[in-house]
């Protein structure tokens, strides 16, 4: 995707970098939908779990913004993880809020797509901070995907009834923001890397004892690993930071040196899931956020302290 504010340097990197060769602009598809459909002859495709599903470039906050090509394999248990997760049913409505730049959008419409639950596309000016709640009433949404910076300036005491569940992720949200919004809907923080294939971890938060934030457990097979400042590492049995590989996770950049072509992704499937579904189903019961001794996993941050990252599945 090339979304229409970027700078004109950027945007030619990545066509050059991903070897464009079409670029569907919004009058393609307009002159598209006025002209008289022909019928279908597609020509034969050859797909494998490693071929590429698509090429999305990262923010670039870091430094110059990466294509990361991200293969099948990693997709589709993605969002069948994230439709359990996020509770959508085919009689859910879903609210597709955020740009196609970014790559959680794939998400929004995925598991849409795959929970065969409606999916709202509205125009840009209802959603902005002025009028999404009238927009969420208006279209009945059950569902939404919201940027930290919008919870800020929305009061959780005038949302809906009809909605029930609200997605957050990208950024840190002020915990005080999140348990004032988790007292009227359920609230599922997400958390991965680009190169993780949107997501790697999840939680739901708890109104009363979510006074930070949390990275929350791996998806299925994903595997957390603790990284220290030697060559060793400690595998995380629930959630960490560091390092994640897993059948989602992507090795490799298009814009690595030398620019010249993208490349794939490699990498390795954990043997065994972090967890069952029967264990997340009674973490997804547990009052408490405090995981057992057992499932909790911790790292020691830069003063000594222990920072515990666990939270109990939605």
């Amino acid at each position: 995707p090339l979304a229409s504010g970027l700078p004109p340097e950027r945007r030619a990197l990545m066509l050059e970098e991903a070897r464009v060769r079409h670029v569907l602009t919004r009058e393609d598809v307009v002159e598209a939908r006025a002209a008289p459909l022909a019928p279908p002859s597609p020509a034969p495709v050859e797909l494998s779990p490693e071929s590429p599903a698509y090429l999305i470039y990262t923010s670039g906050t870091t430094g110059v913004p990466k294509g990361v090509l991200v293969p099948h394999r990693g997709l589709h248990p993605l969002l069948a993880a994230q439709v359990d997760a996020f509770r959508l049913s085919s009689g859910s409505r879903a609210l597709f809020f955020l740009s196609t730049a970014f790559d959680a959008s794939i998400s929004d419409i995925g598991t849409a797509l795959l929970a065969g639950a409606t999916l709202v596309i509205e125009p840009a000016d209802a959603l902005r901070s002025t009028g999404i709640v009238e927009t969420i009433a208006r279209r009945e949404i059950t569902h939404a995907d919201l940027p930290p910076a919008l919870l800020r300036v929305i009061d959780p005491e005038h949302l809906p009834r009809t909605l029930e569940t609200v997605v957050v992720g990208g950024e840190a949200s002020p915990p005080e923001t999140l348990r004032r919004f988790a007292r009227h809907v359920r609230v599922v923080s997400v958390y991965g890397p680009t190169e993780a294939t949107i997501c790697s971890s999840l939680c739901a938060v708890d109104e009363e004892s979510w006074s930070r934030p949390l990275l929350g457990r791996p998806l299925p097979g994903v595997v957390f690993r603790v990284l220290t400042g030697s060559s060793s590492s400690r595998t995380a049995r629930s959630s960490s930071s560091g390092a994640s590989t897993g059948s989602s996770s992507c090795a490799a950049f298009a814009s690595s040196p030398p620019r010249s072509r993208p490349l794939s992704c490699a990498t390795r499937r954990s043997r065994k899931p972090p967890f069952s579904r029967a264990s997340s189903a009674r973490a997804g019961r547990s009052s408490s956020p405090s995981p057992s001794r057992e499932e909790e996993s911790s790292m020691p941050a830069r003063s000594g302290r222990v920072s515990r990252l666990c939270c109990p599945l939605p």
